[in-house]
């Protein structure tokens, strides 16, 4: 058997050697046939195998090998050939570690380092780049393999190919390149996932600052990194280069900074006592240590280098930054100087330049060094160093101390706050507190800010002097600053103590200063000669020292205030002070003020020029200057000259410092409210009211109790449009001073531009009963009550407008009484003059005369007829002899005119307010009506334009005034009226009307609808569009657009209501289709009354007001009104005879005869259809004179067969059926009817058949007349004539429906069917018939409730109910009515298609019958149905 498979495995050896697969393939099979763990035979089957493609069989070949004999390599080897054919990297790399293990445990450096290669080779290949990493990591020392790889021989590298693991005996014997390798690596690794992780986190919901994710990133990328190991094995290796060391260094470095900074530093006690969950104690002392332990590395790394002089940049940076100094003068020079020259482009290295010079700092130069700048260049070179290094805390340090010694306040405060922020910062990055550069800064801050604008900081500043003080209790400027904050305050002694103090700490300059502050304090405190003796003390000292004339100048200037404090004839002595500190320093500004002030106080007498130079000139030197400022303000304000009060102001605030958005938010206050309300009252002058009430509220934050800066911002809330804003203003105003009635009286002109006249009516009487003689009170109280009398005349109530408009004369007479030549006045009388003239009469004319009779006279005394520009418009004498009782509406317009050119007289030179006056005049004058009177106001129109020509208004009334004269310009003044105000509709909408004159329909509704889209509530636009729809024949449109200008302006548009009103009462013409019910007539006789009401004297309007009453049953107001219309009418033919009037007047009296004989008044309607038959003679060939004398002689055919007269009924109504032309057949058909009616009304055979021989040979020349035909039927009902009623139906049911639908709208012949049906006993057929007129006419509300009535009565109640309900129409009260009383009939069972389930039968008759009862009550309460309905359903709910 061993020798069979030896000979098979031989066979399969050299078959593979030919590569003869398949016969290896057999021999393997052979063997192991025999012996199926034979390792040999399963490795040469899996090589066959493989050739042989058979990979799955290949594989697990190679597996039971390897499970046969694991710790041999030549199955693994197979195995690895085999994935790598396949491409299956992942086994593949796996059986590479297995192979590496086995000759690492075989200590065969060749075979493993072979392997190592492959491996290396494929993770170059297809791995990423930290797998490479992985791999070539495993060449390095820490590395298992590296003893055995070590046993490899040195590499020659003249015979590279000499061994086939030269590559690994290189890195093995100089791992240097590996580790350059393997840093590169991992730099760009983790950088790549700084970047991502950080993009990646920001798309988070509630993700942190970019700056704390990249922190919060870098502590986890250094937590895992590889990098420092790798730093330290580079640069412990022996053939590191020195600038690779460095390198390395430097890369370690800035590793180790970001770990540091990234590190989150520990939490502060007082940041511990803010946390809810207190973290351990313990925790925090290893969150220290850390960071303790890393900056201790960073700080050692950073010494060696600068020892060193190695020029890295960080390192650099680090030791000069992180420095903790009290002073900059602790700062090693040494140590900056060496960062100059080693980075002399640095913007810090500029910085250093400038420090070195501007502090004057000693050191030794070296030979290469750079010269020292110019001391007055220095601070330049600090300022440009700072700007290119704005992170720098020692460049913060250097150049808030700089600007400390400049005295710049401003920049040395922000330079040292930023310079806080930075301390902050570092100290959280590093972990170490700075105590001594924080105490530093916050020293440099607090001195800028209280010198800053003072005391306006000063808050800020004690809280930092205090917390400076309480680490530094000695220190001088902390004490110095203090000590000016105290005075600021005017805690006079607690300051003396602090500079007491501070001359006790130093004797130097600022014990100097110290003792002449301490004097300054005691003079203040009322101890003048103490403070005298110190202050002279002081000047002793300062006068035998050079230099320092800044501070001999105060102390001069306060040696002289003292002597001006003391008073008396002291103050003489305080001016050669004054003088004196001028020399010392001749741009001091308070001496300027102090010497002012003496000239104006103690001179005498008083020198106002030199003291107002004096004032300018400190004003000028500083705007600080408040008291010069003030004065100088005062002086502009008397001389009027209210630009330079604004700048005098504006440059006393600037003055101040901050901004005017800090001061309304309170942050400070205002140390001159003066100067913000001289601000604000230049702002309201130029209407810039919010600049206005800004300067006001800080006016009140500094003063909250000036009563007068409260009344000027409720002024500018007011001119703002902020009403409620204002008048709470004026109210608080009022509770500060009660007594003051300027705020009541700005309170009621709120009011009244609110529209609230009355409560602003109310206040201003309380005004005047306070001040009765206030003209202004009086003034605003007359144009109050003139607002009030045009709001009642738009509103309808023309009787309290009559009684206010008398108001404003009144009132207007009180202030001419005092003050006769007030145009504003005169302005008001001529407006109320105007309004008055539209009344239609004076409820009072007793009391208007008397208020107008004094007005009229002063303009008598002021002989206005002979300074009138227009002499004979007006005569002021007639107007004067009128007798109260003959004071007519019109004569009020001679009032106005009069009043409009006296107030022209007293514009005379004044342009800016004649330009109203003439266009007041021109108005006027057009209101007159007469030609001569239009020409006069065309010409005044014109001249408010040439005073005026950019006025909108104006152009608008020249395009009012030219309308009917010259279309042209008219058309130019409406465009130029828009181009001035393209947004008014009023202007838009009278374009639109020219156009409309013109016929321009499609021009003339564009205008309308630009109006409507301006300004959808101004109700002409709409009347407007009305016109133009009614002139393009739509008529559906026009009524629908009259009636929403009517509903819009609730009636008070009167051409809108004539024309909504005449458009609806349409409706019920005979020729309509479907007539409405009534109950529609209602709103268009409000609208008509109202109309009637504002012009009593137009005949049209009361013709058709007592028409619409005539519908609505109101007869005795349609007689009154009808009777009003003839007498006008009758006017009006007296003085022109026209022909049309004179038909006018017949059509009223035919009206007012049908009128009468409604109501009852035989007499008067019969003297009425008389007088209309007269006035339309027999004949003629005008239509509407043919049907009026029809309805004139039909009328009084009536009125005789109600008196008894049926002979002189027959006679007119055989004359008004003669007078009818044959073509006129519905006429005819109604004459003939009532002919016939007459006839079998007066009895007997004889006339009975002469009726019916009049209505059949009517009917033989108009077969289609209905009414005929109906009445024929009737008379064969009556006399039982069967035969005549069967040929008059059959002639009705012949007719097409939709023709007898058009000749019967109102359905009479349905009705004579039903009735004929019900007479003859034929209940089916009666109800077909009210079925087929639903059918034909489903719409019809009329219809179905005719079927559905029908139904209740013969006792069908479901199916009644069904029918009822199916349609209701909530305006017909007919309709409701028969709805409510089917709901009360009770629910019907499985009736769900009507109305929902009931479960309550009680409810639903109280839900729905019971409200469509009343409903049906409210629209007609005078049909007793409609209460039997409701009574029914009462009655219905009792019993439910």
């Amino acid at each position: 058997m061993a020798s069979y498979v030896k000979s098979k495995l031989k066979a399969a050896k050299e078959a593979i050697g030919k590569k003869d697969w398949e016969t290896a393939r057999d021999a393997s099979e052979g063997v192991l046939n025999y012996e199926a763990s034979n390792y040999h035979a399963n490795v040469f089957l899996g090589l066959a195998l493989l050739n042989l493609e058979q990979f799955q069989a290949s594989e697990k070949a190679y597996r039971r090998a390897i499970e046969s004999a694991p710790m041999q390599p030549l199955a693994w080897q197979g195995l690895a050939s085999f994935y790598e054919r396949r491409e299956n990297w992942d086994r593949y790399v796996q059986v590479l570690e297995e192979l590496m293990e086995l000759f690492n445990d075989a200590n065969d450096p060749t075979r493993l380092a072979e392997t190592l290669q492959k491996l290396l080779a494929h993770r170059r290949l297809r791995s990423t780049p930290l797998e490479l990493a992985d791999a070539l990591a495993l060449l390095l020392p820490s590395s298992r393999y590296y003893p055995v790889l070590s046993q490899l021989p040195e590499p020659e590298p003249t015979a590279p190919l000499k061994t086939t693991t030269f590559a690994t005996q290189e890195a093995v014997h100089d791992a240097l390149p590996v580790l350059l390798e393997l840093v590169g690596i991992h730099e760009k690794e983790e950088g790549e996932w700084r970047r991502r992780e950080v993009e990646k986190r920001r798309t988070r919901l509630n993700a942190p600052t970019r700056d704390a994710l990249q922190r919060e990133v870098g502590l986890e990328a250094a937590e895992k990194s590889k990098l420092p190991p790798l730093y330290n094995e580079v640069l412990n290796h022996p053939s590191t280069s020195d600038d690779l060391r460095r390198s390395t260094e430097s890369a370690l470095l800035r590793f180790h900074h970001a770990h540091l900074l990234s590190l989150p530093a520990p939490p502060s006690p007082s940041e511990i006592a803010l946390i809810k969950k207190k973290p351990a104690p313990a925790d925090v002392e290893a969150q220290q240590a850390r960071k303790d332990a890393l900056r201790a590395e960073v700080q050692e790394m950073v010494r060696g280098m600068v020892l060193l002089n190695i020029p890295d940049e960080l390192a650099w940076i680090v030791a000069v930054e992180w420095e903790d100094r009290e002073k900059l003068d602790n700062y090693d020079p040494d140590l900056l100087r060496r960062f100059r020259r080693l980075f002399p482009q640095h913007g810090l290295s500029t910085l250093i330049s400038g420090y070195l010079s501007y502090f004057a700092v000693e050191f030794e130069p070296y030979e290469d060094e750079p010269p020292s700048v110019p001391y007055d260049e220095a601070l330049d070179l600090i300022i440009t160093g700072f700007e290119a290094s704005p992170d720098s805390l020692f460049a913060h340090r250097v150049l808030s101390e700089a600007y400390l010694w400049e005295e710049d306040w401003e920049n040395a405060s922000g330079v040292a706050e930023a310079g806080l922020e930075l301390v902050r910062r570092l100290e959280k990055d590093i972990g170490r507190p700075l105590p001594e550069t924080t105490v530093t800064l916050q020293t440099t801050f607090a001195v800028s800010l209280t010198h800053l604008h003072p005391p306006q900081h000063h808050p800020r500043a004690l809280g930092l002097l205090s917390s400076v003080l309480s680490s530094r209790p000695a220190s001088v400027p902390a004490l110095m600053a203090r000590g000016v904050v105290l005075q600021h305050a005017g805690k006079w002694a607690d300051a003396r103590g602090v500079f007491a103090r501070v001359r006790e700490l130093d004797a130097g300059d600022a014990g100097l200063e110290a003792w002449e502050e301490e004097s300054w304090c005691a003079v203040m405190e009322g101890r003048g000669e103490e403070g005298r003796e110190g202050l002279e003390g002081v000047l002793e000292v300062l006068e035998q020292t050079e230099g320092r004339e800044l501070q001999k100048a105060r102390a001069w200037w306060r040696l002289g205030k003292t002597f001006w404090e003391m008073g008396d004839d002291r103050r003489q002595t305080s001016y050669s002070h004054f003088i004196t500190s001028i020399k010392r320093v001749p741009t001091y500004a308070p001496s300027f003020t102090a010497l002012g002030l003496f000239y104006l106080h103690a001179s005498d007498p008083p020198d106002h020029a030199r003291a107002s130079k004096c004032f300018q000139k400190a004003f000028e030197l500083d705007p600080r200057e408040n008291e010069a400022a003030q004065w100088l303000a005062d002086g502009f304000a008397d001389e009027r000259e209210w630009d330079l009060v604004e700048i005098v102001a504006r440059r006393t605030v600037e003055g101040e410092g901050g901004t005017p958005e800090e001061l309304v938010k309170g942050r400070y206050l205002s140390r001159n409210a003066w100067a913000w309300k001289a601000i604000g009252v230049v702002e309201l002058s130029r209407q810039n009211y919010p600049g206005a009430i800004q300067a006001f509220q800080i006016a009140l934050r500094a003063e909250p109790k000036d009563v007068s800066s409260w009344l000027r911002l409720g002024e500018a809330y007011a001119a703002a449009g902020r009403h409620a804003a204002a008048l709470k203003t004026f109210s608080r105003a009022h509770e500060l001073h009660p007594d003051n009635w300027l705020a009541s009286y700005a309170t009621a002109d709120v009011q009244r531009q609110l529209g609230l006249y009355q409560p602003a009516i109310d206040l201003l009487e309380d005004v005047l009963g306070r001040r009765p003689g206030e003209l202004g009170v009086l003034a605003v109280l007359a144009q109050t009550h003139l607002a009030l009398g045009r709001t009642e005349f738009a509103t309808g109530f023309t009787a309290r407008c009559g009684v206010s408009l008398r108001a404003v004369l009144e009132r207007a007479e009180q202030v001419v009484r005092s003050e006769r030549h007030l145009r504003m006045v005169w302005k008001t009388v001529g407006d109320a003059a105007t309004e008055l003239a539209k009344l239609p009469g004076f409820e009072d004319p007793e009391k208007l005369h008397a208020a107008l009779a004094p007005l009229l006279a002063v303009l008598q005394e002021e002989q206005l007829e002979e300074k009138a520009s227009y002499p004979g418009t007006f005569s002021l004498s007639s107007l004067l002899s009128t007798p109260p009782t003959e004071l007519q509406p019109p004569a009020l317009r001679d009032v106005a005119v009069a009043a409009y050119q006296y107030c022209i007289l007293l514009d005379f030179g004044e342009p800016e307010s004649v330009s109203t006056s003439w266009y007041d005049l021109a108005l006027a004058l057009h209101a007159r009506g007469d030609e001569k009177n239009r020409k006069y106001a065309l010409g005044t129109v014109r001249q408010a334009l040439a005073f005026e020509p950019f006025n909108e208004n104006f152009w608008n009334a020249l395009g009012n005034l030219s309308f009917e004269r010259d279309v042209k310009l008219a058309q130019h003044s409406y465009i130029k009226a828009i181009e001035c105000d393209p947004r008014n509709a009023l202007f838009w909408t009278n374009l639109g009307c020219l156009y409309l004159a013109q016929h321009d329909l499609e021009l003339s509704n564009a205008a309308f609808l630009r109006a409507q889209t301006l300004d959808p509530d101004y109700v002409l636009a709409w009347v407007g569009q009305a016109l133009v729809a009614s002139a393009s024949g739509d008529v559906v449109d026009s009524r629908v657009l009259f009636e929403h200008a009517f509903t819009i302006s609730y009636g008070a548009e009167l051409e809108s209501d004539f024309n909504y009103a005449s458009r609806v009462f349409a409706l019920f013409s005979p020729d309509s289709a479907q007539q409405p019910a009534s109950g529609g007539l209602h709103a268009p006789s409000y609208a008509l009354q109202r109309f009637t009401e504002m012009r009593p004297d137009d005949p049209a309007g009361l013709h058709l007001h007592a028409l619409v009453c005539e519908r609505l049953g109101q007869l005795d107001l349609a007689a009154e009104q009808i009777d009003k219309a003839i007498a006008l009418l009758v006017s009006a033919y007296e003085e022109s005879e026209s022909a049309e009037l004179e038909t006018q007047f017949a059509m009223a009296n035919a009206s007012l005869g049908r009128i009468r004989l409604a109501l009852k008044d035989y007499a008067a309607a019969a003297d009425a259809f008389s007088s209309a038959a007269s006035l339309t003679p027999a004949g003629a060939s005008d239509p509407r004179s043919q049907l009026l004398r029809c309805q004139a002689q039909f009328g009084l055919g009536v009125v005789r067969f109600f008196q008894d007269d049926r002979e002189g009924s027959l006679e007119a109504l055989q004359a008004a059926l003669e007078d009818l032309p044959a073509e006129r057949k519905e006429a005819r058909g109604h004459v003939a009817v009532l002919l016939a009616q007459t006839l079998w009304s007066m009895g007997g055979e004889e006339l009975r058949d002469a009726a019916k021989g009049q209505l059949l040979d009517f009917i033989s020349t108009d077969a289609d007349n209905l009414g005929a035909i109906t009445a024929l039927a009737a008379i064969g009902t009556l006399t039982d004539d069967d035969g005549l009623v069967d040929a008059a139906l059959a002639e009705i049911l012949a007719m097409p429906i939709d023709k007898r639908l058009a000749l019967d709208p109102a359905r009479d012949v349905d009705r004579l069917l039903v009735q004929h049906h019900l007479s003859a006993g034929n209940l089916p057929k009666a109800r077909f018939t009210l079925s087929r007129a639903l059918h034909a006419q489903p719409a019809s509300a009329r219809a179905s409730q005719d079927l559905a009535s029908s139904l209740f009565r013969d006792n069908e109640r479901d199916l009644a109910r069904r029918v009822a309900l199916g349609r209701t129409d909530p305006r017909d009260p007919a309709s409701l009515r028969l709805a409510a009383f089917a709901k009360a009939q009770g629910s019907t069972a499985g009736d769900e298609r009507q109305e929902p389930v009931v479960v309550d039968r009680q409810e639903y008759v109280r839900d729905v019958g019971l409200r469509e009862a009343q409903r049906a009550v409210m629209l007609a309460p005078w049909d007793a149905d409609n209460w039997r309905v409701l009574a029914a359903v009462r009655l219905a709910e009792a019993a439910a």
